[in-house]
Parts: C-alpha cells; sequence; structure tokens
C-alpha cells in the first residue's frame, strides 16, 4: 500500500483535472484565434484577389498590395519578349533579386548590370528590347544620349524604356 493519505489523493486528483481543463481553454482559445485570423486573412487576400490573374495574386500574397501593383506595372510595361537588367538601386530584395523578379516576369529575361558604373551598363546593354529596373538610388541624368526614356512608377521606383517600344 502507499503511504498517500485520502486527502492527498483528492488534492492529486483535482491538480490533474485542473491541468486538463486548463490545457484544454488554451487549445480552444488557439484554435478560436488561428480560426479568425484564417477568416480575416481569406476575406482581406483571396476573396479580394479571386479575379486576379496567379503573378499578381502571388505578388500580393508575397509582398502585399504595392508590390503586386509594382509588378503589374512592369509586365504593362515591359513586352513579353524583351530582357530586363536589374541596376540594384531600389534597397529592397524583393525589388533587386534577379529571381523574384525573373519569377514575376516570366518569360521576360532579367539579368543584372555588371559591375562597374550605371553609366557603363547603360551604354553596353541599352538596346531595342533591354528595360531598366531603378529604384530611388538611381541616378542618371541623360537618359536620351542612352536612347532610353523614364516611366516612373511611385515611390522613386520606375523603368528606363527605349525610346521606340518594342512589342
Amino acid at each position: 500500500m502507499s503511504n498517500e493519505r485520502p486527502g492527498d489523493l483528492q488534492r492529486k486528483c483535482w491538480l490533474q483535472k485542473t491541468l486538463v481543463l486548463v490545457v484544454v481553454a488554451v487549445c480552444v482559445v488557439h484554435l478560436v484565434w488561428v480560426g479568425r485570423t484564417f477568416v480575416r486573412l481569406a476575406v482581406n487576400k483571396v476573396w479580394e484577389d479571386r479575379r486576379l490573374d496567379a503573378v499578381s495574386r502571388s505578388a500580393d500574397v508575397a509582398y502585399g498590395y504595392d508590390y503586386m501593383r509594382y509588378i503589374q506595372f512592369l509586365r504593362s510595361e515591359i513586352p513579353e519578349g524583351a530582357s530586363v537588367v536589374l541596376t540594384l538601386t531600389s534597397g529592397l530584395p524583393q525589388y533587386d533579386q534577379r529571381s523574384f523578379l525573373q519569377y514575376f516576369l516570366i518569360p521576360r529575361n532579367v539579368a543584372y548590370c555588371p559591375q562597374g558604373t550605371m553609366q557603363d551598363c547603360l551604354a553596353e546593354f541599352a538596346a531595342a528590347d533591354v528595360y531598366f529596373l531603378y529604384g530611388p538610388q538611381f541616378g542618371v541624368s541623360d537618359l536620351a544620349s542612352y536612347g532610353l526614356r523614364d516611366v516612373p512608377f511611385e515611390g522613386g521606383l520606375g523603368v528606363l524604356a527605349p525610346m521606340n517600344r518594342s512589342g
């Protein structure tokens, strides 16, 4: 036999029941929170984005509404057969990383400016089907000498497009 008194056994049983009740209550609160969060996200993202194309939905879910609008802007300004050169002047990976933009801009080919100055990059790559993405840190003033025109977006972002747009 055990050395426990009847009162000790009742206390132990009561503690176990209380602990189980607390764990169940925490689980219920957590499930309610997850459910409300899921419903809010579903209404704010999934339901509102249901009429968008897959690329726009992906951009919105991945980086938000402003990024989605930027991707839509790029896709409307840059023809599908064109090449896109990143100037690495935005300061944010989703705007400066080749892999991110290649995903959102397929079938366009995305590349980086080679090492050197921005003027060297523009002079080397400026062609009828090459577009340059720039950010707020971009600073080239004489774009006409490279045969480019500025198509600004917002927040200092934009595209340098050929004067005679192909596509």
